[in-house]
């Protein structure tokens, strides 16, 4: 992976991670699901995140203490979707776990296409307020190389689309295409 390309990856893994922690009480567990050779996850222990891994979503689901917040990162991404059974996100919203699911195959309450779409120009524009200052409405993410699966969202935290800016969506996104990228869905989030 290169350089620039983790660097942006890096810094949008790590606005989720600020998002879930102005929300998520400061006792909260943090779980990493994915491979230990991950980049975020190498990155995550490099900075002193207190971070527990687990290699499958059942294991990580099941074994997470009540409100912990569970990162589960595609393996395969772009090729392979994530498949969360729907058991298990029943025992997530039992143990009101708080979820990052990257690149899902399908999930209750949201309407998934099948169809992968693939970034070219289009990038990250934050379209909500619940993140900090820094990250105000119509602040600009470089998300470079992204694979989106369109879905029917209500409102997203963060959409895909090309607009005029550096730093802003300078325009807004009113008059843009744009694909919702990171839905909350009850207080869980996801990123298709």
């Amino acid at each position: 992976m290169n350089y620039i390309l983790m660097k942006w990856a890096i810094g949008g893994f790590l606005c989720l991670i600020q998002f879930f922690s102005l929300s998520t009480p400061v006792s909260a567990q943090m779980i990493f699901c994915g491979k230990a050779s991950s980049d975020l996850y190498k990155v995550l222990i490099r900075n002193d995140f207190k971070v527990k891994r687990y290699d499958s979503p059942s294991v990580a689901i099941t074994s997470a203490p009540d409100a912990a917040v569970i990162f589960i990162i595609a393996n395969g991404y772009p090729k392979i979707k994530n498949e969360i059974a729907p058991e298990l996100l029943q025992l997530a919203r039992k143990k009101n776990l708080r979820l990052y699911i990257e690149y899902p195959v399908k999930l209750p309450g949201l309407s998934i296409s099948d169809t992968v779409i693939e970034a070219r120009l289009e990038r990250g524009i934050i379209v909500s307020d619940d993140f900090d200052k820094d990250l105000e409405p119509m602040s600009i993410l470089g998300i470079n190389d992204c694979h989106i699966i369109p879905a029917k969202v209500d409102s997203p935290l963060i959409v895909l689309g090309n607009v005029a800016g550096f730093d802003k969506a300078v325009y807004g996104v009113k008059d843009v295409k744009t694909y919702p990228g990171t839905p909350a869905i009850k207080q869980r989030l996801v990123f298709l």
